[in-house]
């Protein structure tokens, strides 16, 4: 997958080639400006992507609406929802969609 900016005279994210495994916990750890912030919007389909696609367990993930993606992403700064608890910002989707009052609420641990 590949990202470039209008702007840019380099591509933020190139040529990217990433497999995780059932189960995988991934964490992207790499100095400023090496491509993890433009990476994962786009994993999350919040960005679009300049080239390439995305498949998650043999289904492509970058060309449904938001609603059909099945991916989500947790910011490391509360931000976004600085007014809410981290059970609270965990589930805000899911109450958004309807899906918490029917699962049951959520186990924070």
């Amino acid at each position: 997958m590949w990202k470039t900016y209008e702007d840019a005279s380099a591509s933020a994210v190139e040529d990217l080639n990433l497999q995780i495994r059932s189960g995988e916990f991934v964490v992207f750890v790499d100095p400023s400006g090496c491509g993890q912030l433009t990476t994962l919007p786009m994993i999350a389909r919040l960005w679009e992507l300049s080239d390439g696609e995305i498949g998650i367990c043999d289904r492509r993930v970058d060309k449904p609406e938001p609603r059909g993606r099945d991916i989500a992403m947790v910011f490391q700064n509360h931000a976004l929802y600085p007014h809410m608890t981290v059970a609270q910002s965990m589930s805000f989707g899911l109450r958004l969609a309807g899906m918490e009052r029917r699962r049951g609420a959520i186990d924070v641990h």
